[in-house]
């Protein structure tokens, strides 16, 4: 019921991670590795943090899910949420690894696969006990797109949406 609870916890974890991360940036040892895996690191770093942000914020509507108090019951289908039911995973641990290239910390090296693995877990209870229970729709939403990894099907109703949205903005700059 309180509305500033959800943003202090969203941004309280982001910044803790941000910490996290920095840190184990910032104070580890360095590994080595050919430059053309440190140049791939940096082609991905700005793509997953523009797509993580995009499916965190924009993707499901910031103002709708993390601003206003109680449960949200907005089911977002579209764009990366047509793709997979928690596209926020996938770019998420592709931020990961694309740190961990640019950066060659040993000590991310070590508490990527840990966070990733933690951030899986999260995922996996949102999906079975509490979204089904949260959202209206989501048991349908779950038989029609995959959970992490795309399908033939979802990757039609990716482009499908994709170029709806596209036309959407179009038209509305016109």
């Amino acid at each position: 019921r309180n509305t500033k609870a959800k943003p202090f916890v969203t941004i309280t974890f982001f910044g803790l991670q941000g910490l996290a991360l920095f840190l184990s940036i910032w104070t580890s040892v360095r590994f080595s590795l050919p430059v053309g895996l440190s140049i791939l690191g940096w082609l991905l770093l700005p793509i997953s943090i523009v797509l993580l942000s995009y499916s965190l914020t924009i993707g499901i509507s910031l103002g709708k899910n993390y601003s206003r108090s109680g449960v949200s019951n907005h089911l977002v289908k579209t764009g990366n949420y047509a793709l997979i039911r928690h596209p926020d995973l996938i770019w998420y641990v592709t931020f990961l690894i694309a740190l961990i290239l640019v950066s060659s910390s040993a000590t991310l090296l070590i508490v990527a696969p840990i966070w990733a693995a933690w951030k899986l877990i999260c995922v996996i209870i949102q999906d079975k006990v509490l979204f089904v229970r949260m959202i209206p729709g989501y048991r349908q939403y779950k038989q029609e797109t995959p959970m992490i990894i795309p399908n033939r099907k979802s990757l039609i109703a990716f482009w499908r949406t994709i170029k709806i949205d596209i036309h959407r903005s179009e038209k509305i700059v016109v």
